[in-house]
């Protein structure tokens, strides 16, 4: 209430609410996050800023259908925006009704079903063929004849972008990927753009870029099979929505991506938002359920080496053990508390004698 008689609707506040919002998510402040970017999208509903942020940080409590409604609410309120071509109206016409995403989510059978798998669900596996893209859906422009110069778009522009972008990275989280053709169909001439990997929105360009070139080889529908769950960063995209044996059994690799965590992040005393995330991604898991973690790349990639230059450890061995163990710990407690059956990639150590 205070904060509102300070900051009263008006276009002024609008920028100080982003802010406040930025600072309030750092700390796991969620909740309070996302009633400020509601404040700043209600103020500015035109700021393809804002809304993308407001997606993002509700993307942060790992339910991608309520992620996706303000992104369909900007694009009702804003049908004539558009970027390179492509507008708000004609993009959200492609999108599935958002009454309908919880419907497209893809879910695991239950034990039962998956044990004794229908005729139905054998000839629907047998009918399983691969989307209509184009095999070069995803892929790079740098260079390529007919792609924009750098700086075509604008900053507003490549915002709107992002927001399509990531409209693609939470249908393929859900598991709606029958959605995604005709949004790729849509996206593809509206990125061809270069540089778009060295703007602000680099991060929306690689997830859309790496899920474009997925989807040309993930045949349609996926398969009812038993879940083996894939927690991790961004590299949990690249096996998602795959078949996997795993003990005897085929399995479908259901993502589960808290995006920019690391090992260190999941500490106790830690609010960082990625840790809100994860606790997010962990709740949306069903107890007992086969969970492959892939977490660490990051700090070995940056944490480690850059706190050990600080002094913060007295050699890279010390850093080293610290990370791993907070990160079992983490693992461990959620085995006893979830009953998970937790897997996690060893790197195998090279023979003594090749």
């Amino acid at each position: 209430m205070h904060l509102e008689e300070q900051l009263p609707d008006s276009t002024g506040s609008a920028a100080a609410l982003a802010f406040l919002a930025t600072v309030v998510k750092d700390h796991s402040g969620v909740a309070q996050s996302i009633a400020l970017y509601e404040r700043a999208v209600r103020i500015m509903p035109s700021s393809a800023s804002y809304a993308l942020n407001l997606v993002h940080t509700t993307e942060l409590r790992f339910d991608h259908a309520e992620a996706l409604r303000p992104l369909y609410a900007f694009c009702a309120a804003n049908p004539d925006l558009a970027v390179g071509g492509l507008s708000c109206a004609t993009f959200a016409a492609a999108l599935p009704p958002l009454a309908s995403l919880t419907q497209l989510r893809h879910t695991a059978p239950a034990a039962a079903a998956a044990a004794a798998p229908t005729a139905a669900a054998a000839a629907a596996g047998a009918a399983r063929a691969l989307p209509e893209i184009d095999a070069t859906a995803g892929a790079g422009v740098e260079g390529q004849p007919g792609a924009a110069a750098a700086g075509t778009y604008s900053a507003e522009d490549l915002d709107l972008l992002a927001l399509y972008f990531t409209a693609v990275k939470l249908l393929f989280g859900l598991g709606a990927l029958q959605a995604l053709p005709p949004l790729l169909r849509l996206l593809e001439p509206a990125r061809n753009v270069q540089d778009l990997h060295l703007t602000l929105v680099r991060n929306e360009n690689a997830y859309y870029c790496c899920i474009a070139q997925l989807c040309t080889s993930l045949p349609l529908p996926l398969p009812s099979l038993p879940a083996l769950y894939l927690a991790g960063d961004s590299h949990s995209l690249s096996p998602s929505w795959r078949e996997v044996s795993w003990r005897g059994a085929t399995h479908l690799i259901h993502p589960v991506l808290v995006t920019g965590l690391k090992a260190w992040h999941l500490r106790p005393e830690a609010d960082f938002f990625p840790k809100a995330n994860f606790d997010a991604a962990m709740r949306a898991i069903p107890d007992g359920a086969p969970v492959v973690f892939a977490f660490g790349e990051i700090d070995c990639r940056e944490g480690l080496l850059i706190a050990v230059e600080r002094a913060r450890y007295k050699d890279l061995d010390e850093a080293i053990a610290t990370v791993v163990a907070i990160y079992v710990s983490r693992l461990t407690a959620l085995a006893a508390s979830r009953s998970f059956r937790v897997l996690v990639r060893a790197r195998a150590q090279p023979s003594p004698n090749p």
